[in-house]
């Protein structure tokens, strides 16, 4: 996913991660179909590719944060 796309992703979900029914839904969501719909119900369109994507990195985050290293955007 080129980092335009990603950046313009995580701005139009900022404010919806404010929302706690909307992120209880998303904890919710077992399949990336269903996390794509429940963006698409807010207006957001993602594929399930992109969600894959983003839940690829916020692993990865976890399992660093976990091992205390920092990625590049971390460091950032």
């Amino acid at each position: 996913m080129e980092n335009m796309r990603k950046e313009y992703i995580r701005s139009q979900a900022a404010e919806l991660m404010n929302d706690e029914a909307f992120c209880v839904e998303l904890m919710t969501c077992d399949a990336p179909a269903k996390v794509c719909d429940l963006f698409a119900r807010h207006g957001i369109a993602i594929t399930e590719e992109e969600v894959n994507a983003f839940k690829a990195e916020g692993d990865a985050a976890l399992k660093n944060m976990a091992e205390g290293e920092l990625d590049m955007d971390q460091l950032e």
